[in-house]
């Protein structure tokens, strides 16, 4: 019994030791971002007391201006992410309802027949909730979705 537990503990050890270090700095690169997702999610901290905020995948960030509400003195932020659906809307929102000390007039939120797809919230591809102000580990994501398979694609 003594040897199976030496076992265990040296495949703990060997396997899961390395792959958590290497989770922990999958996003070291979050202070130089070339990522529009993550220059998006880094910046939503400068836009308090909104008007509106619009969240969606890229047809929200690509199709809706805020330049064109400032005419209208409405105070705006776009926070569409690439592939963008239920589930990356919800950690945004919450994200930055986190940071912001007036909460935003209203909030709205694309909703189309892809954002419930299964190309929609693509967690290896664009794995955002690493670059959240208040960052989500990968074992704190597939703890609150429930299903590894929907985070990591298997």
């Amino acid at each position: 019994m003594r040897k199976f537990w030496i076992h265990i503990s040296l495949f703990f050890f060997l396997f899961y030791v390395p792959v958590r270090i290497i989770c922990e700095w999958d996003n070291a690169d979050a202070d130089v971002p070339l990522n529009n997702n993550i220059l998006s999610i880094q910046n939503k901290a400068q836009f308090d007391s909104l008007d509106i905020l619009f969240v969606g995948n890229s047809h929200c960030y690509a199709g809706i201006n805020p330049l064109l509400f400032d005419e209208y003195n409405y105070k705006t932020f776009n926070l569409g992410i690439a592939t963008a659906g239920p589930r990356f809307s919800r950690l945004l929102v919450q994200d930055y309802l986190k940071d912001v000390s007036v909460f935003p007039k209203e909030i709205f939120i694309q909703v189309s027949p892809i954002s419930f797809s299964d190309k929609a919230d693509n967690f290896e591809a664009y794995p955002i909730h690493r670059y959240l102000t208040h960052e989500i580990s990968n074992e704190q994501l597939i703890a609150q979705i429930g299903d590894i398979g929907k985070v990591f694609r298997c």
